[in-house]
């Protein structure tokens, strides 16, 4: 089975927007081809495509309108994006790694997750990243690293 796209999901800070997030993608061949807008979940989302391997996987950002929901959810997602230096948010390789904000408890994804799902999975490391495995050697490889120094 080969699988054609990576997904990463982000929250609206500027810090790690998908602007920022894209950077290691678009600085190794991919270039913004589309944006959506999806209204009820509430993120926006871009995709991006290699400029001239048609093979590379497509990598689909997508980012978390914190203002369209409550004061609550805001401050969760704020108070746990501030807790990093943004030395952190500035790593080029930032999609490469694991969770930044280490584990976070059951009882705070219940509160997100009765407002926004979405929101909620987006803790998953290091973005609420999904991919397959044969897609993730392209990350791997867009991320500057050697996929047989990691433990894939």
């Amino acid at each position: 089975m080969v699988h054609d796209h990576i997904a990463l999901r982000t929250f609206d800070d500027p810090r790690i927007i998908i602007d920022m997030i894209a950077r290691v993608f678009t600085e190794n061949g991919y270039e913004a081809r589309g944006n959506y807008d999806f209204k009820v979940k509430k993120p926006r989302g871009q995709h991006f495509e290699h400029k001239s391997d048609p093979t590379a996987p497509k990598v689909f950002i997508s980012e978390l309108l914190t203002d369209k929901f409550s004061k609550n959810l805001q401050t969760i997602i704020r108070d746990y994006i501030n807790r990093l230096d943004n030395r952190v948010y500035a790593d080029p390789d930032l999609v490469c790694g694991g969770s930044v904000w280490g584990k976070i408890p059951y009882a705070t994804c219940t509160k997100l997750r009765e407002e926004s799902e979405y929101a909620a999975e987006r803790w998953s490391p290091p973005f609420g990243i999904h991919f397959p495995i044969t897609t993730f050697r392209e990350l791997i490889k867009a991320c500057r690293y050697k996929a047989d120094k990691m433990d894939v």
